[in-house]
């Protein structure tokens, strides 16, 4: 979503998906999606800090690089031809 077009931001952290730090990239801020309050704290973090926001950015656009429609097409093609 937003790393491609640069725009870091915050993405929920779940006990059942603890691959979101890895997929993020460290692109985005990881907060407990049921605390408003740090919801809150992060929004204001990154609104009030040029720096943060800008690091985001840069790594949102550096993580998106890993990845692109083709190269998910052939994983997907693999699943479903090892399923056979």
């Amino acid at each position: 979503g937003g790393m491609v077009v640069g725009a870091g931001g915050e993405d929920a952290r779940r006990a059942a998906a603890p691959t979101a730090h890895e997929a993020a990239g460290g692109a985005a801020l990881l907060v407990d999606p049921k605390n408003g309050d740090a919801i809150r704290a992060s929004i204001e973090r990154i609104i009030s800090s040029s720096n943060l926001r800008d690091q985001l950015r840069a790594k949102g656009l550096e993580n998106a690089r890993r990845f692109s429609w083709e190269d998910s097409a052939a994983k997907l093609i693999r699943v479903f031809n090892s399923l056979e």
